[in-house]
């Protein structure tokens, strides 16, 4: 197997936007690859983070329509994601997701929930769940990224699942909704 990605520092600033860490099973940064290397080949495994707001309040979850110009998971009812660049750790990816996709700040906290391997036909992604709690703020979805949010109860977002992409769905399998509520 030729060794595609690089072992370049952490804080190497010329591939910036350009470049993800890739890790082992055990989610430990071994190098970083490119988007096109980390998006066609599955033995490089890189590192995403996907992210939701929730209103405790309300007892909402943000649920977001991905745009229909996107690669993946085009005009599907998903959670929101980022890649880590190659020297972010898991909240920052998860404030620049909030900041970029919603124009939201995140200033009423985060929180990881879970984590799996995602294994993809043309790649694997060693994927965070993170909870952004919500209190109220105006928030403003990238039309880039996003076609349209809505705020949906617990037993809406878990009796909807058919509607939901697969890694959306994996995260409302697998995360503790009661102890998130």
């Amino acid at each position: 197997i030729k060794e595609v990605y690089c072992n370049l520092s952490k804080s190497c600033t010329c591939l910036k936007n350009k470049y993800f860490q890739v890790v082992n099973n055990n989610d430990e940064w071994i190098g970083v690859a490119s988007a096109q290397e980390c998006h066609s080949n599955p033995k490089l495994i890189h590192r995403v983070v996907h992210f939701t707001l929730v209103d405790g309040i309300k007892e909402k979850v943000l649920i977001s329509k991905r745009s229909s110009n996107v690669k993946y998971d085009s005009g599907m009812w998903c959670f929101m994601d980022e890649h880590l660049l190659h020297d972010d750790d898991y909240q920052t990816a998860v404030f620049r997701g909030l900041k970029d996709e919603l124009s939201f700040d995140g200033n009423e906290g985060i929180g990881e929930k879970c984590h799996t391997i995602f294994h993809q036909p043309n790649q694997t992604e060693f994927a965070r769940f993170f909870i952004a709690y919500y209190k109220d703020g105006l928030l403003k979805p990238d039309p880039s990224e996003i076609d349209e949010i809505k705020w949906v109860s617990l037993d809406e977002l878990r009796h909807k699942k058919h509607e939901y992409s697969s890694m959306t769905q994996y995260w409302i399998n697998n995360a503790d909704w009661e102890e998130i509520m």
